[in-house]
Order: C-alpha cells, then sequence, then structure tokens
C-alpha cells in the first residue's frame, strides 16, 4: 500500500510553481488585452478549456481577430510566433488582429503538445 502511495505520489506535479513563474515573467493584466493595430473585421471566438483550443482550427480573413476565452484553472499563457498572451485565468480574454495572409500555429507554452492553429486568407 505505502509502495502505490509513493509511485503516484511521483507522477504528480507541482503546478503552482510554474504559475508563480509565469507571473514573473508574464504579468496578468486587470483588462483583457487587445491588439493595438486592431481594424475593422470579424471576431472568431475560440475557448481555451482541459488544455486544448475549441476550436483547435480557424480560418479568417486578413483583419480579422481572434478572440481567446479561457473558460478554466489553471492559469495560462498562449503564445505563437506573432503574438503572447499575457497569463488567462479563468473567465479572462486575449485577443489579436490578423493582418497578414498565412498559416499561425499556437499552443499552451506550458502545454506544447496542445496546439491550435489559424488560417488567414487575403481579405476580398
Amino acid at each position: 500500500m505505502v509502495f502505490v502511495f509513493l509511485v503516484l505520489a511521483g507522477c504528480v506535479e507541482d503546478r503552482p510553481s510554474d504559475v508563480a513563474e509565469m507571473e514573473e515573467e508574464f504579468p496578468r493584466s486587470e483588462d483583457s488585452m487587445v491588439d493595438e493595430n486592431a481594424t475593422e473585421g470579424d471576431t472568431v471566438v475560440v475557448y481555451l478549456e482541459n488544455y486544448k483550443f475549441e476550436p483547435y482550427m480557424v480560418t479568417i480573413s486578413e483583419g480579422d481577430t481572434v478572440k481567446w476565452v479561457k473558460k478554466d484553472h489553471p492559469a495560462q499563457i498562449i503564445k505563437s510566433n506573432v503574438f503572447q498572451s499575457p497569463t488567462l485565468r479563468e473567465g479572462d480574454t486575449f485577443s489579436y488582429t490578423f493582418t497578414e495572409a498565412g498559416n499561425y500555429d499556437y499552443q499552451i507554452v506550458s502545454h506544447p503538445w496542445a496546439p491550435g492553429g489559424i488560417v488567414v486568407v487575403e481579405a476580398e
């Protein structure tokens, strides 16, 4: 019985220190983050819950905005090669307006195996 407990105890990760480290490096904003370069266009909402994005892939036009909504705990950061969110807690949002056509991959910083993707097509 003690052996099973010790084995299981070794499988548990200490997440609070990860969040504390993220908060030091990327302090939380009290307001929702919005890209300063935002232009008029459509907004697509992507939910972040249970370490995954829903939908995980979206197609938008140049000038459209993607708004991520954090639905649960723990706090997380979303990162790509063109943006990085602040630390997002339950209920927080982060928005980014895509101005150039292309394919954009993003992920949860602490869980890179949980990717998302955005295809931006030229505006008509």
